[in-house]
């Protein structure tokens, strides 16, 4: 003998788990890149133009992020 279920209660199954599943916070991704200033031998983030001295510039270079807003510096 077969089995059947009715359409309706597969919609309100199917409906019901969908809503409680969880929820995930998260917060979209922002691209940037670091501008150099030649002049005062520093660096900012092209998002929120935190300035980063000389000293730091090494380490953002190689960073792929901005430690301030955390920016994913991968943008040309």
């Amino acid at each position: 003998m077969a089995e059947y279920i009715e359409r309706e209660q597969a919609i309100q199954y199917i409906r019901y788990q969908l809503m409680s599943a969880p929820s995930a916070n998260v917060k979209p991704v922002v691209h940037g890149h670091w501008i150099d200033d030649d002049e005062t031998d520093r660096c900012k983030c092209s998002v929120c133009g935190t300035l980063y001295n000389w000293f730091d510039n090494a380490f953002l270079h190689e960073a792929n992020y901005c430690p301030y807003c955390g920016t994913r510096m991968d943008e040309e």
